[in-house]
């Protein structure tokens, strides 16, 4: 009797252990797959993260070169003040180079009695729309600021130059950063460029993430 008790012991001990190490392997599974559902989120998450950053930069971008861009054009002789180069930027990326019409001097005015852009030139600043940052000297018989352009440097940055008189650069500033690419066309009528800018950058996991927006800019000020 005794001895009989004995063996149901050890098969009770025996069972009890295998129901320890089924239990055991089940809790690790769950664990690891939900650690690896975190972990998946977290990447989706931090991808999202930057993308975010990355649409917010297209946008800037975009808002601030049409803002510009579109006020440019062609002068009463029929002359264009859009020049697109192809490949002078960073990474074989464009650069535009353009004149928008421009007030020079107190009590000036856009556009003349023949309803012709009085003077093209460029605003120093961004946002500027009177004669104390579109001229150094308040006199309409020299142009200080005559263009404005925009071209990707090589960290990567979307820049916007002011060039003088002399073709020497008065003022930079940086619009956006994490730019890959720039391109644009000048359609074959020079009513309008269709523009691509491509960004790019790395998530806090490592992952390259890129984005890009094609847009059209149609010139207002034609002849």
């Amino acid at each position: 009797m005794i001895i009989r008790e004995g063996k149901q012991k050890n098969i009770l001990s025996a069972f009890s252990l295998v129901e320890l190490l089924v239990a055991m392997t089940i809790l690790i599974l769950v664990i690891g797959a939900l650690f690896s559902l975190m972990n998946s989120g977290r990447e989706v998450w931090t991808v999202n993260d930057t993308k975010i950053g990355l649409q917010s930069t297209l946008r800037s971008v975009r808002d601030r070169l049409s803002s510009e861009l579109e006020q440019s054009g062609s002068d009463q002789n029929s002359n264009m003040k859009v020049t697109v180069t192809q490949a002078a930027g960073n990474n074989n990326s464009d650069v535009i180079r353009f004149s928008i019409p421009i007030i020079c001097q107190s009590g000036g005015k856009i556009l003349d009695n023949n309803a012709n852009v009085s003077y093209w030139g460029a605003p120093l600043t961004y946002g500027c729309n009177d004669y104390s940052c579109m001229d150094a000297d308040n006199n309409c018989g020299t142009i200080d600021y005559t263009s404005l352009e925009y071209r990707i440097n090589s960290d990567k940055q979307m820049e916007r130059r002011v060039y003088n008189s002399l073709g020497n650069i008065a003022r930079t500033d940086v619009v956006g950063m994490n730019l890959s690419d720039f391109q644009a066309v000048l359609d074959s009528t020079n009513n309008y460029l269709t523009i691509t800018l491509n960004v790019s950058g790395i998530s806090t996991n490592k992952r390259i993430v890129t984005m890009a927006d094609t847009f059209n800019v149609y010139l207002r000020n034609k002849r």
